[in-house]
């Protein structure tokens, strides 16, 4: 099994420590998109209790932004194999007011059998910018499998993913957006350079980046229904610097698109 969910990046102390300051200064569209993902959810809910679980949760920014929408929440389930970034999530929601018998942190991996863990059948499933780990598709095709049996009949499943084919113009555009990115790490100080490199080899080369199209065949293959696909789109040119950091609007986009987004966002529901 050629899996990649165990990288040294997520587990650096400090890459964790600084990790939210990081992609806030540094991805132009992250707030934006985690506003649009609360938004989503919040009229998803038609005034039903929801238990929510997050795959990937890190540091725990989109899982409190869903908490501030969420009207009834149940019970909460966060995964992640990083202790520290579990830690630094919990020390955010139980600042957010929530009772700390609710929430249930799992320190595992996505193929582990983590779905034990979760004693309730959650009404939504979201995740951002962890799918890539599962480099392999039938490593992704198991995870997407668990959370459709997991989750609640009529629940929504969210995925929101950097975006592009494996060649072409599409992978250019990404590969310029990281090399973007490395220039305000570097200049932010939020990275040392040995960081920097280890980071662009994580996102260039363990990752498996796939396009939108790809990732909506895997899911629809598990049964899912897309009822919405979004993302930032980026340019098909040799984009600068400057072109990237005014990168901020989301709009629709067809699931079956190959080109690059800087996030992209699918939106399902199991019937």
């Amino acid at each position: 099994m050629d899996l990649i969910e165990n990288s040294d990046y997520f587990l650096d102390k400090d890459v964790v420590k600084k990790y939210d300051s990081n992609v806030i200064s540094t991805i132009p569209f992250y707030s934006e998109c985690i506003e649009f993902i609360a938004k989503v959810v919040e009229n998803f809910q038609g005034g039903k209790k929801i238990d929510l679980l997050e795959l990937g949760i890190g540091t725990g920014n989109l899982t409190c932004a869903l908490l501030d929408c969420i009207e009834k929440l149940g019970n909460l389930y966060c995964l992640d194999m990083s202790e520290s970034m579990l830690s630094l999530a919990k020390e955010k929601i139980l600042k957010s007011g929530l009772a700390a018998d609710r929430v249930t942190l799992i320190k595992k991996l996505f193929l582990d059998d983590w779905e034990m863990d979760v004693k309730s059948k959650p009404s939504i499933i979201s995740s951002m910018m962890c799918f890539s780990h599962l480099i392999n598709d039938s490593d992704a095709k198991k995870v997407f499998d668990k959370c459709y049996q997991i989750l609640d009949s009529g629940g929504l499943f969210i995925i929101s993913e950097k975006c592009a084919s494996s060649n072409g113009m599409s992978r250019c555009s990404y590969e310029r957006m990281i090399a973007n990115r490395a220039i305000l790490l570097e200049r932010g100080g939020f990275m040392s350079s040995k960081q920097i490199e280890a980071w662009k080899y994580h996102v260039l080369v363990e990752d498996k980046i796939r396009s939108l199209k790809e990732w909506a065949a895997l899911l629809k293959n598990v049964g899912f229904v897309i009822t919405k696909s979004s993302g930032i789109k980026l340019p098909n040119t040799n984009f600068n610097e400057r072109d990237f950091v005014l990168l901020k609007t989301i709009e629709d986009v067809s699931s079956s698109t190959e080109q690059a987004l800087g996030m992209g966002m699918i939106f399902c529901i199991k019937t």
